[in-house]
């Protein structure tokens, strides 16, 4: 038994463990005397690449005394057991990762670099834990499975060590003082040579019972057994019909390669039959083709575990049978061997008539879209061929099922052969026609080959620059930037691409035209002066660039700086250190800091039980790390905290100082960051890491310092911030790796670019240096206190002191791709470490007190030119003073004159600068990108003027294009107070901008519509702009949040349709006609040309269909051929705004039939596009509602339904054949009934000689579709019971008199205003009770919902009625279900219904059901439904299991949440409307009673957390378990291993403090079952009783996917 908690024994392995340099790796113990081979190992091993061949060529070679000693010199203690380990493994499995097979070979050479995979991990583990095997085989549950520490074990075992056997048989048994059942352990056992290790696994797989993690890690490890050991296992899992539980699903599925779902379980017995057969009478090739091709693949499966390559020549045989699929067979088994010798029967297989054969064959050589290098040597000649017959004949891509048993899909095409060829060809033996056909990927894979030798491929590179891909694009332009010197034919092409508009072509062509020789970049600026505008404005930039002006104008970018924005170091506050306090400053404070930290302590321990409510609903206290400041202001937990905050705040200094210097203290530990928090705080504390408790009494402390912070305690917080800014040693800074070259400093990278260091400032003491402004109230500050602030400030920002912004030296530097890799260009950085900038509002407060100088001010809302690495750590957010300063609406702190007067002469001077920039940024472009605002016309059409013809960027800007500089500019700029249609109109004449392109920037920037309409002479012409901005179909995320938001006010100001209403789709007909009258036809076409700017990718083509349908500018032709052709959901949508004809009734319910029908026409699409055509229908249905000129929907519904059985209202239809009478007639219910009669004597059907004559058929088609029309006025009626519709009285009456509505709906019960009840009548103001008695019927009638009828009290009453009477609904109404949250739901924070949380669903059925009823299936969290009308989706979240064996499983239900439509915060469930909740639960309740998977009744599990915690208290007390208790919506367990507790609604598991556990549940069809004789057998309430008796006897775990949670 462990005996051993996890956290105690985490401590041990920390004091032994020995830290790698990550910078250096490993290293050699004696490097002197070590072998050369034991440093190609290190080598090999930190560069966490394949090894060399021959590098494990010589490890093979080697005997076992020369390898040990290799080894010895890395790893002195565990070098022999690794050295005899290599030798073990060569007859090892020879496949590693997720994809690997159980193959074996007895060539040494198919394991190599699979054995060296392992020697690469495990090396560094040996290093850190310098102790001998039989240690680590002690340890081994506390290491993890990352260490494949298991076949090492094994090899010292069959080495005669029974040592480590005893270890591991002791701890799989859970018998071992510290380790446990571990993945690593079973491996060892099952790879070991001897059958009683075997058997030691055999016993905990038969005795698993519930322990489904212990039988998964058991049966991953089986395909690393020894191959007697795998039959021993199968034989286990078939003699104890162990193919029933899901882990034995996954791991067969696993093992040969296939997904199977738990419903297979027979398949997969039969398929462990035929292995376990064949593993011991392996099959001849003539044997497999005459058998089964399932069983062909499982033969020659199992011939490859003991001899992958002996199974080659047979797989090729079977490959030559007439049977497909036992060639798939052969081929499957070929490509999944993965070795060299089974290429020549694959090429054949290349050519495989059969498109599965081929599929099958080509996935042997696996693409690696993101690798440079080749992913296996060159392709065999035959392959290429094969492979280059299939680029010209495959076309385009398709999935293709390869699976024999189960599910395997690879998709195959033109581009995916191309793609392989690509990746496993050299960049010099590609070939241009493949590059072509090849995926963006599989180009881009090309590029990066190329891009590793630029010189020798730089005229393919420079191909590449016109690659149709950006992405490809970029690669080459990134390869091209570093290469020197121009040839003329490079040259004149990137004269040529400077004629095309790709915006990063054309920056690239500059800049390496501008790095040619002064001779012939004369020559290039020359050629470009005579080409075509875009050239000549590139000649001019170029020119530039070389020093001379085009006729003296300045270009930015090389010229001057505008005097706004020109300034010298001696302008600005000086950056000094600041003085630290004297020694003893702080004395007075530490026994008060030591008092809050042992105090609150005590306090989180004393209520750690406490149930508080979270953003995750109730948890306890102790599992929190993390509490909100409460909404009114309060401290979170008032009631509990305020009451503590008294008794302590007395005893602290002024209040609590104390609170804020250990709120800000220094969060490292170690150097100068412990000096200073010994010297402030007076002792350092030890590292919390993920300590809940420590995490929690550090956020209460932040809530505490905030509450109740004092102007007082400003001069000791500034105290602290000198003491610590005084302390930053120049080491800890952090800057480009060439900068800190320069000071001695090495900056080292990861495998991805991202920087491994971090800057100190911000890494230790990030809440002083950068988040003080938010504790202290900048406004109580005296000028003193503010410039004392200012001065520290500055000089953490630059520590080294004020660099001069424009004259100061300068680095070049590699500039970073866009992976924050080198990108083979160089840029110049200013030589200082990165900067600190201060915050925003102490950057304006210094300056507003005359603290900050102007300069100051300048400084800090430029932004640098250079980015820093994507990944890089260190760098701040240099633009904010820019963003904060020129939002639409800043705040207050950033509203004085003086700030407001310097931002304004800084915009106007960046813009200026901006707005006359070439293709190259200049250095003011990221500033100018930073502005959120800028102000008046004359600025507008400067930018405007200077764009000229350019298109304006639609989407995200996030190049630095000239086009996208220059259009957000004009995003962002404003009308000024003084700007006039009549002044707008003089610029824009004398800037000749032409009039399309003014009525695309009032399109684009709609804020200045009001004021182009008046320049126009265009009434209309700003409700147009706004009208088609409403009915884009386009969030517009890249435009900045406050712009948005006043666009959107100002659509709401011109319609009653709200946001979510026009993202649907729905139209305002009534504003369009208005402003289609006032602007006129011409004009508004002129609008809709420039449409495209009010969007960022094809939205814009919803408003211009609208718009074409409202003004009947296309045909109902043309909508009808795109809905049927093409299932365009807007033209359903725009069918309804189409303007009716003069037949207007027959066209009305044309249109309504098919919009009716249009959801169901197609039965193959899945439940979201589903979803989505059910919605765009609503909207059609919504839009044609409006155009008829009815209220809504429902009333167009019913009109249209009245409509269609017209002429039946007033007696049959006949049609006639001869003598033969066909009668349509409705019956008393309004069912349609046929009658036939020849010469007046009834016949029981229609002669087969008169079914065609086309009035007979006709009638028999109008039949057939008044039983559908009967099924939709049902669900018409059952729409509107749950929606809540009332009835005009009029209205009421024309139903009542409906042929086919009436007799539905006065069988059901109607409630008024006033919530009386009764069932309809022919009288539209009379109903009747439920004793037949007569009742007025009031206003605001509807048909009542489950709801109503409760309220009314008498629903008992009207269920008897019905009953008696042998009334039938049309829908149920008396009878349905009603759902209301259970006092549970309210308690559980009130946004959370776990009422069917732990129930499994057949996951089709499940969809099939919820598809029907609206929901639409996702991804990532299960089922959602829209309730449009309330503005509400409800969300039903299944279990995500991945990796474990729910994988395979059924889908289990977590809970249930309500949230607004695009918002993510769930709902109160009070809030929720009664009609949607109900409604809600409705539908999932019919899932779990049909679709549930469970052998459990649904019905029967409304258990509340009240009857589970009885039951887990009975449990507890019936089997003897003291150390459960139960309170409130927990159970809380304190083991041996450590303290949990168990919430009694969710089953959430935490180990205190806070640490999830995650114990997947696994249905209860097919895991060990939890026997519970004392309750019903609710799914969850068996889960949360087994956790809880599993957790109460945790030294017992055999589990070992739950044993490493728990010492971990």
């Amino acid at each position: 038994m462990i005996v051993i908690p996890g956290a105690q024994a985490q401590q041990e392995l920390a004091a032994i463990r020995v830290p790698i340099d990550f910078r250096t790796g490993l290293t050699l113990r004696g490097r002197r005397r070590a072998p050369a081979v034991s440093r190609r190992v290190v080598d090999a091993v930190d560069r966490h690449e394949q090894a060399p061949h021959d590098l494990i060529a010589e490890l093979d070679a080697m005997d076992l005394a020369k390898r040990t000693r290799a080894f010895r010199a890395i790893t002195p203690e565990l070098g022999a057991a690794l050295a005899r380990w290599w030798s073990w493994a060569r007859n090892s499995p020879y496949q590693v990762g997720w994809t690997r097979r159980a193959f074996r070979s007895p060539d040494p050479v198919d394991s190599g670099q699979a054995r060296f995979t392992i020697l690469a991990q495990l090396l560094p583990h040996a290093v850190a834990y310098p102790r001998p095997l039989a240690w680590h085989a002690a340890w081994l549950l506390h290491f993890g499975d990352h260490v494949p520490l298991g076949p090492v074990l094994a090899a010292a075992m069959d080495d005669g060590d029974d040592g480590v056997r005893t270890t591991l048989i002791e701890s799989a048994h859970a018998r071992h003082p510290i380790s446990g059942p571990t993945r690593q352990g079973l491996v060892a056992l099952l790879a070991s040579g001897e059958s009683s290790d075997w058997e030691q696994v055999a016993g905990l797989l038969r005795n698993a019972g519930r322990a489904e993690g212990l039988r998964q890690s058991i049966l991953e490890a089986a395909d690393l057994a020894h191959p007697d050991a795998f039959a021993r296992i199968i034989d286990v899992v078939l003699e104890h019909d162990l193919t029933r539980f899901a882990g034995t699903v996954r791991a067969a599925g696993v093992w040969v390669g296939e997904t199977f779902e738990v419903r297979q379980s027979k398949v997969v017995a039969a398929a462990l039959h035929g292995i376990r057969h064949r593993l011991d009478r392996p099959a001849t090739a003539a044997e497999l083709v005459a058998g089964d091709p399932a069983d062909a693949y499982l033969g020659l499966w199992s011939l490859a575990v003991r001899d992958a390559p002996g199974a080659i020549p047979v797989a090729a045989d079977v490959l030559r049978s007439p049977d497909e699929r036992a060639r798939l067979a052969a081929a499957r088994l070929l490509a999944d061997l993965a070795l060299p010798l089974a290429g020549e029967a694959l090429a054949s297989a290349l050519r495989d008539e059969s498109l599965p054969v081929y599929a099958a064959a080509a996935a042997a050589w696996p693409v690696q879209h993101w690798s440079s290098k080749e992913a296996s040597p060159d392709l065999d000649p035959e392959v290429r061929s094969a492979l280059l017959e299939r680029v010209q004949s495959l076309g385009r891509s398709r999935d293709v099922q390869t699976g024999l048993l189960g599910e395997r899909i690879e998709k195959v095409g033109s581009a995916q052969a191309a793609d392989v060829i690509v990746s496993h060809t050299p960049a010099e033996a590609l070939d241009a026609t493949v590059l072509e056909a090849a995926t963006a990927s599989g180009r881009s894979q090309a590029a990066r080959k190329y891009a590793a030798d630029p010189v020798s491929h730089r005229a393919v590179l420079f191909s590449l620059l016109d690659d149709r891909s950006s992405q490809v694009r970029g690669v080459a332009q990134e390869a091209v930037s570093g290469l020197v010197g121009l040839t003329d034919d490079e040259a004149g092409r990137l004269e040529d691409a400077l004629a095309r508009k790709s915006a990063d072509v054309r920056t690239t062509a500059l800049r390496l035209l501008a790095a040619q020789s002064p001779e012939r970049l004369a020559g290039t600026i020359a050629r470009l002066r005579s080409g075509t505008p875009d050239q000549r404005r590139a000649a001019t930039e170029l020119q530039a660039a070389a020093g001379a002006g085009a006729d003296g104008d300045s270009v930015p970018g090389v010229t001057a700086i505008p005097a706004a924005l020109a300034y010298g170091p001696d302008e600005r506050t000086a950056a000094i250190r600041p003085a630290s306090p004297p020694t003893g400053s702080f004395t007075r404070y530490h026994d008060g800091c030591r008092l809050v930290l042992t105090s609150l302590a005590a306090w989180i321990d004393e209520h750690a039980d406490t149930e508080v409510q979270t953003y995750h609903g109730v948890e306890m206290l102790a599992n929190v790390g993390w509490l909100s400041p409460a909404a009114d202001g309060r401290l979170p937990l008032a009631d509990l905290l305020e009451p503590w905050w008294e008794r302590i705040s007395g005893r602290l200094t002024d209040g609590g100082i104390e609170l804020a210097l250990l709120h800000l203290r220094g969060l490292g530990y170690g150097g100068w960051v412990d000096r200073v928090n010994r010297e402030v705080l007076g002792f350092v504390e030890e590292p919390g890491g993920v300590d809940r408790r420590i995490q929690l009494r550090m956020n209460l402390i932040a809530r505490l310092a905030e509450h109740a912070w004092r102007p007082s305690w400003a001069d000791p917080v500034l105290d602290m911030l000198d003491a610590a800014a005084a302390a930053v040693p120049p080491r800890s800074l952090l800057g480009p790796a060439e900068v800190m070259a320069r000071r001695g400093v090495e900056v080292t990278s990861n495998a991805w670019g991202g920087i491994e260091q971090t800057d100190g400032r911000r890494a230790f003491f990030g809440a002083l240096f950068e988040e003080l402004h938010r504790l202290v109230d900048l406004a109580a500050l005296t000028d003193d206190q503010v410039a004392r602030w200012w001065r520290t400030a500055r000089y953490l920002d630059e520590p080294e002191g004020t660099f001069d912004t424009w004259k100061g030296e300068t680095v070049e530097v590699a500039e970073p791709n866009r992976w924050g890799r080198e990108a083979g260009a160089s840029v110049r950085v200013p030589d200082q470490p990165y900067r600190l900038r201060p915050a925003p509002p102490i950057v304006v407060t210094a300056f507003e007190r005359g603290v900050a100088t102007r300069a100051d001010l300048v400084d800090a809302i430029l932004l640098p030119p250079v980015r820093s690495p994507m990944w890089g750590y260190g760098r701040g957010d240099d633009a904010a003073v820019a963003r904060e300063l020129t939002r639409l609406r800043p705040e207050p702190w950033a509203t004085g004159d003086l700030t407001q007067q310097v931002v304004e002469d800084v915009r106007r001077a960046v813009i200026e600068h901006e707005r006359r920039r070439g293709d190259l940024p200049t250095p003011f472009s990221n500033t100018a990108a930073a502005f959120r605002s800028a102000y008046g016309a004359e600025s507008l059409v400067r930018v405007v003027e200077s764009l000229g013809s350019r298109p304006l960027t639609r989407g995200y800007a996030w190049t630095e294009s000239r086009e996208s500089a220059l259009s957000h500019l004009i995003r962002i700029h404003q009308p000024a107070p003084e700007d006039t249609p009549a002044s707008f109109g003089r610029l824009v004449e004398q800037a000749a901008i032409a009039e399309q392109r003014v009525v695309e920037i009032g399109v684009y920037s709609p804020q200045w519509a009001t004021l182009i309409e008046g320049h126009l002479g265009w009434p209309g012409y700003a409700s147009a702009v706004w009208w088609v901005r409403a009915h884009t179909k386009d969030e517009n995320w890249t435009v900045d949040q406050e712009i948005r938001a006043a666009w959107q006010s100002e659509v709401s100001q011109r319609t009653p349709l709200d946001a979510a209403d026009l993202v649907r789709g729905a139209a305002d007909v009534a504003w369009f006609r208005r402003m289609h009258e006032e602007i006129g036809a011409d004009r508004f076409r002129r609008v809709l040309a420039a449409a495209k700017y009010a969007s960022t990718a094809g939205g814009h083509t919803r408003a211009r269909l609208f718009a074409n349908a409202l003004v009947g500018a296309v045909e109902e032709s043309e909508l009808l051929e795109r809905i049927r052709s093409k299932r365009n959901q807007d033209a359903v949508r725009a069918l309804g705004l189409l303007p009716l004809p003069g037949d207007r009734r027959a066209t009305l319910l044309a249109r309504y039939e098919l919009l009716r029908g249009f959801v169901a026409s197609d039965r193959t699409s899945g439940s979201q596009r589903r979803a989505s055509e059910t919605t765009a229908v609503a909207v059609g249905m919504e839009n044609l509602a409006r155009t008829a000129g009815y209220r809504d929907p429902q009333r167009l519904v019913w009109a249209m339904e009245a409509e269609a059985v017209a002429d039946l209202a007033s007696g049959p239809v006949t049609a006639r054949d001869g003598d033969l009478a066909v009668t349509l007639a409705l019956d008393e219910h309004g069912s349609p009934s046929v009658g036939v009669a020849r010469a007046g004597r009834r016949l029981a059907s229609i002669p087969a000689a008169s079914r065609k004559h086309p009035e007979i058929a006709a009638l028999r088609d109008r039949a057939t579709r008044l039983r559908t029309q009967a099924t939709r006025m049902r669900a018409s009626l059952e729409e509107a019971c749950i929606l809540g519709d009332a009835f005009e009285p009029a209205e009421l009456g024309t139903l009542l008199a409906h042929p086919v509505m009436a007799p539905m709906l006065r069988s059901l019960v109607l409630v008024d205003a006033e919530g009386v009840a009764g069932f309809a009548s022919a009288e539209p103001a009379v109903m009747t009770g439920p004793d037949g008695s007569p009742r007025p019927l009031g206003e605001g009638a509807r048909i009542a919902h489950p709801l109503d009828l409760l309220a009314s009290g008498e629903w008992p009453d009207f269920q008897h009625r019905l009953m008696a009477d042998g009334i039938t609904q049309p829908f149920k109404q008396a009878f349905r279900e009603l759902y209301t949250p259970s006092a549970g739901e309210r308690d559980d924070a009130g946004t959370t219904s776990r009422r069917y949380g732990g129930h499994q669903v057949q996951v089709r059925q499940a969809g099939g059901i919820l598809r029907s009823r609206g929901w639409v299936s996702d991804v990532e969290l299960g089922f959602s439904r829209t309730f449009h009308r309330e503005k509400v989706t409800v969300w039903c979240r299944l279990l995500d299991g991945w990796g474990s064996p729910t994988d395979v499983e059924d889908a289990t239900i977590t809970d249930v949440t309500f949230s607004r439509p695009g918002m993510w915060d769930p709902m109160r469930l009070e809030d929720v409307p009664g009609r949607v909740f109900s409604e809600a639960m409705r539908d999932l309740d019919l899932v779990v009673s049909v679709a549930h998977a469970s052998g459990v009744d649904p019905e029967a599990s409304e258990s509340t957390v009240e009857m589970r915690a009885r039951l887990v208290d009975e449990t507890a007390d019936l089997l003897g378990l003291r150390n459960v208790e139960v309170g409130g919506h927990h159970a809380r367990v304190k083991g041996t291993l450590g303290t949990y507790t168990i919430h009694l609604g969710s089953g959430i598991v935490h180990r205190v403090p806070g640490n999830a556990v995650c114990i997947v549940p696994v249905g209860a069809q097919h895991r060990g079952r939890i026997f519970l004789p004392f309750a019903d057998d609710d799914p969850r309430t068996a889960e949360i009783v087994a956790k809880v008796v599993l957790l109460a006897r945790d030294e017992r775990i055999t589990d070992p996917t739950i044993l490493q949670q728990l010492v971990g």
